[in-house]
């Protein structure tokens, strides 16, 4: 068997400037996990 870790997929974050600090905790806690995340600031 296998022993290396099945890769995980990389998450798309798109958010407003008053979500920030929501996004940011949710992208290390995603990362954590071992996802990637790409993420995006919308205008607003």
């Amino acid at each position: 068997m296998n022993s290396e870790r099945a890769t995980l997929p990389t998450v798309f974050l798109s958010h407003t400037r008053a979500d920030k600090a929501f996004a940011r905790k949710l992208a290390r806690d995603l990362m954590a996990l071992g996802f990637g995340v790409w993420r995006r600031n919308s205008p607003g």
